[in-house]
């Protein structure tokens, strides 16, 4: 099975990264899928979906495999979007030209108890306004390039392979330029599956940031 190779193969990316195996309980196996929809789709983005080929050469050298079992797992996977299109607080793009998908937890292929994991893909050109939520967070960055804010760290670029930590209620932001992203994501502790808080009123970035560019 294609998800289940790629779970394996992202237990295994964090297995060897001792200061990540707290989100392990997140990549789950189990064989029973999650009877439950996630609570957080809003609908369906087959439309932004059908471009998650162009992420196929854009993984380095740590996760290009990850990439390709992501690439081949993701026709059995929900893609949905977590925002509503009449939302502007959410930021430029974010809704209509991202998808994400749950592997573990509730809608996804596999169950997990008090924590989710799943795939975030980012085409060009959005920016992602700044939120936080009670649950712990990590992203691998498995394709592209982008730009990625934490409030105690201000901007930075995350390049394939970095992992990146947003805790418990802490703000973080991101914003994807030339390159689609595609970002594997991983939830545990409190408050997994809920909402994100967000913290702008109108969409826009944290200052100091760059400039997105729309993409086609």
């Amino acid at each position: 099975m294609t998800a289940t190779a790629y779970q394996q193969a992202m237990r295994e990316f964090l297995s060897e990264r001792p200061e990540w195996q707290a989100y392990l309980p997140a990549i789950s196996l189990s064989a029973e899928p999650s009877a439950v929809e996630n609570p957080l789709s809003t609908g369906p983005v087959d439309e932004i979906v059908k471009h998650l080929p162009d992420v196929a050469d854009l993984g380095g050298a740590d996760t290009q495999h990850l990439v390709r079992l992501a690439l081949a797992a993701s026709g059995a996977l929900r893609w949905f979007s977590t925002y509503r299109a009449d939302d502007i607080r959410v930021g430029r793009g974010k809704v209509a030209r991202t998808a994400v998908a749950t592997l573990a937890g509730p809608g996804g292929v596999f169950s997990a108890r008090h924590a989710m994991s799943g795939l975030f893909f980012v085409r060009e050109g959005v920016e992602y306004a700044a939120h936080s939520h009670e649950a712990d967070e990590i992203y691998v960055l498995l394709a592209g390039s982008g730009h990625f804010w934490r409030e105690d760290l201000g901007w930075y670029i995350a390049r394939p392979g970095d992992v990146m930590e947003n805790a418990s209620w802490i703000q973080h932001a991101m914003m994807s330029a030339e390159q689609p992203l595609l970002i594997a994501w991983a939830h545990v502790g409190e408050g997994v599956g809920d909402r994100a808080l967000l913290h702008s009123d109108d969409g826009s970035l944290p200052d100091g940031g760059p400039t997105a560019k729309e993409g086609a």
